[in-house]
């Protein structure tokens, strides 16, 4: 018997408690070694054979996400907390919601501008860059928010990211044109 714990609290593990064990651990290595079996290259390991449905990769990730520590925690956090743990998780949707839809088109584009401006604009340099990404970031947030800045058109949310993307590369790559370089490499 082993007593694991601080001295206060001792939890005590049994020869049981090291059958369960061993016993889990030779469930994994057999499932382990059957499916190794059937894996002839590294395309039948990493993606599956490209045989997965797309049910069964988002019941995999969502249970990744949903992880032990979760189902541990919230009990926990529950008792502690009360109902500010409910809104919070009643909050999820929501905040789903305005992250999906709302931010990340807007930091999407101006992220893309660095990358076009650095792979296919041979004079792209900084000063160009930062007009570019600029540009785009104040074009993105203009659509996003064209209603509350008053503007006489409102511009649907569909078009922020290729007109943020557009002006983006346009204004920098123009910017890279007429801006000096200054000769170091960055």
């Amino acid at each position: 018997m082993v007593a694991i714990g601080s001295p206060g609290r001792i939890l005590n593990v049994g020869l049981v408690d090291w059958l369960v064990t061993a016993a889990y651990g030779c469930v994994f290595v057999g499932v382990g070694a059957f499916y190794s079996r059937q894996n002839q290259t590294a395309d039948d390991f990493l993606p599956g054979g490209r045989r997965m449905s797309p049910f069964a990769v988002g019941l995999s990730l969502f249970a990744t996400l949903a992880s032990t520590l979760s189902y541990l925690g919230n009990p926990g956090e529950m008792i502690a907390h009360g109902p500010m743990m409910t809104t919070q998780i009643m909050a999820h949707p929501l905040i789903f919601v305005i992250v999906g839809y709302g931010l990340i088109p807007l930091l999407t584009a101006p992220l893309f501008v660095l990358f076009f401006l650095a792979l296919f604009v041979k004079w792209a340099n900084a000063g160009g860059a930062w007009l570019g990404l600029l540009s785009s970031i104040v074009t993105a947030v203009l659509i996003a928010y064209s209603k509350d800045f008053g503007l006489p058109f409102v511009i649907s949310f569909v078009w922020m990211m290729p007109c943020s993307l557009l002006v983006g590369i346009v204004v920098g790559t123009v910017g890279s044109a007429i801006m000096p370089s200054t000769g170091k490499a960055s």
